[in-house]
């Protein structure tokens, strides 16, 4: 499904550059943080069987991954978030490690374009 799109979209990414300025930086950082919290909650809210926390960590990190063109994980996010919201936990639960291996290629991709200090 979203195999085939880069991990960074250039031109939406560009115009974020372009407009953060340094501040790129520290916004990459704080993605990344919360990004990463947010998957480790969403796989708690999967154990838990709490749909309404599972949607609710995907929506916010469905809109952050967008602001950054990383639109391969936004798709994972939106998925994860239909599905919860609609009572599909385990199938949902089935999409959070491709949550984790699409957000691993957003962060290397994070990672040459807006180097952390």
């Amino acid at each position: 499904m979203t195999q085939n799109k880069e991990p960074l979209d250039a031109i939406a990414f560009g115009k974020i550059q372009k407009l953060m300025g340094t501040r790129l930086a520290g916004m990459v950082g704080i993605f990344i943080d919360h990004a990463g919290k947010a998957l480790a909650a969403m796989e708690l809210a999967v154990e838990k069987g709490d749909g309404a926390a599972l949607a609710l960590h995907a929506h916010t990190q469905k809109s952050a991954a967008g602001q950054l063109g990383a639109y391969a994980l936004q798709d994972v996010f939106a998925a994860i978030e239909k599905l919860a919201e609609e009572g599909n936990i385990a199938e949902a639960a089935s999409e959070v490690p491709h949550a984790k291996a699409e957000f691993a290629r957003v962060t290397s991709a994070l990672a040459i374009f807006a180097p952390r200090p």
